[in-house]
């Protein structure tokens, strides 16, 4: 029997127990089943697409600059931009996202590390401003990414409704992103760099300035899971390290409605040349 020969509710519910890549394939079955299936492959957006990543996939899952060009022209360059956008509640910009070269670890040589571009985010910035609904947030190698296209730092401080936010590899200029945020998420996750010089062997930490205007004072009210990823070597530094970057409004708050909280000593890591 034809998908199509279902009631439209019955394959909306469907759809529901699908991953976003069979809502895509469905999309292309037809004008019904594109302007159906379409809400669900945008409920969760993932970089780098997980289906260009299967055996036998036509295209690599290397970045490119048309891959966020295109994204970008689908989500605004529509009479159904404002529908599409608010229909994006997740968004994903994982590890590879902007790898353009692999490295050792994809059949390269043993000492060849991967090659990224991180301004490839670029147009994503718009979409992101526009997504006024996205509740969920995640993105890797957030510091240098932040760095290379500093337009994502407004366009994530201005969501409204984020519910989750989880930053990887970050530093000063994410701090100041949290300091920033108009969301209050229940949910964050936040994994700090710590820098390392290979030449001196020399290691260190970004310039946190404490005060009532810093990390998270912001989330007092709202925040009830905390994960932090990365501090000073000795776990009794570690606290106070943290409690530093916090600030005081956060010290006299901190139990009113948190109740989960992480804390791992092992930092994500750079390298940067002196």
């Amino acid at each position: 029997m034809s998908p199509s020969a279902l009631n439209w509710d019955v394959l909306d519910i469907v759809l529901s127990f699908g991953n976003p890549y069979d809502a895509l394939q469905f999309s292309m079955t037809c004008r019904d089943g594109h302007n159906l299936a379409m809400s669900h492959f945008l409920e969760e957006v993932e970089f780098p697409l997980p289906w260009l990543c299967l055996q036998g996939a036509k295209r690599s899952s290397l970045a490119c600059p048309e891959l966020f060009k295109g994204f970008r022209a689908y989500m605004l360059d529509s009479p159904h931009a404002s529908h599409r956008l608010r229909k994006l509640k997740a968004l994903t910009l994982g590890k590879e996202a902007f790898c353009v070269k692999w490295g050792g670890c994809h059949g390269g040589t043993g000492t060849e590390q991967p090659t990224y571009n991180f301004t490839l985010a670029g147009p994503l910035a718009d979409v992101i401003r526009g997504a006024v609904e996205l509740r969920k947030i995640s993105i890797d190698y957030t510091e240098t990414i932040l760095d290379d296209v500093p337009q994502l730092v407004d366009a994530i401080a201005s969501l409204p409704c984020l519910q989750e936010v989880c930053f990887y590899r970050a530093d000063e200029s994410t701090l100041g992103l949290l300091s920033n945020m108009q969301s209050r998420p229940r949910k964050v996750k936040f994994c700090i760099i710590k820098h390392n010089d290979q030449e001196t062997d020399e290691r260190w930490w970004g310039d946190y300035a404490s005060g009532d205007d810093r990390f998270l004072s912001n989330f007092t009210e709202t925040l009830e899971v905390l994960s932090l990823n990365g501090g000073l070597e000795e776990e009794e530094e570690e606290l106070l390290g943290w409690a530093g970057i916090m600030g005081k409004t956060w010290q006299e708050k901190i139990c009113k409605n948190l109740q989960v909280m992480y804390l791992v000593l092992q930092p994500s890591y750079i390298v940067r040349k002196a």
